[in-house]
């Protein structure tokens, strides 16, 4: 991730990440704000981008956190769910809405992923390996997923980040997010 984080939003940054230790109740205040963002959004599956825009820019807005949005790979009970072995081009990629994309996006707050839009994904027609292992872990009703990087797996998750957004697709994507929600 430091290498990420630094090729978008520079050294500093990537120093700060690696030192970041998320506590309890920020954890907490992170899920309300996740629970608070779900509900003003239809309930659909592959909406990981922009859900995970909106949820960063609140993250970072409401509770000062050090949310970062990351694209990548997912595999759920070792299948790959979305993704692949590509070079991720994000300049190109997420530059505005891009639906042909395959992948995933979610946040990472110091060493936890934030997962917005996965129980979404995985109730409302996500890939059958990501509807069995989210119901398999974290019950048929599951929305937001807040999980240490490393303890992802132990659930049947891995997540393999391959592009830190930048602030400005980040509030582009937002913005986007929002205006769709809007016309919804």
């Amino acid at each position: 991730m430091d290498k990420l984080i630094a090729a978008t939003h520079g050294r500093d940054a990537a120093r700060a990440y690696r030192s970041y230790v998320l506590q309890p109740h920020q954890r907490d205040r992170a899920g309300e704000i996740g629970q608070d963002v779900l509900r003003y959004f239809a309930r659909v599956a592959g909406a990981c981008t922009g859900l995970s825009a909106v949820y960063a820019t609140a993250l970072r807005g409401i509770a000062s956190l050090p949310a970062y949005v990351v694209a990548g790979s997912l595999s759920a009970d070792g299948a790959r769910v979305f993704g692949n072995d590509k070079p991720v081009d994000g300049k190109r990629d997420f530059a505005d809405s891009n639906l042909s994309w395959d992948g995933h996006v979610w946040v990472m707050i110091g060493d936890y992923v934030a997962d917005i839009s996965i129980g979404w994904t995985a109730r409302f027609g996500g890939p059958s390996a990501l509807t069995t292992t989210v119901a398999r872990e974290f019950g048929p009703t599951a929305g937001l997923l807040i999980v240490k990087w490393r303890d992802a797996p132990l659930s049947g998750l891995v997540y393999s980040p391959q592009y830190v957004l930048s602030d400005e697709q980040v509030a582009t994507l937002d913005s986007s997010a929002l205006a769709a929600f809007e016309k919804a």
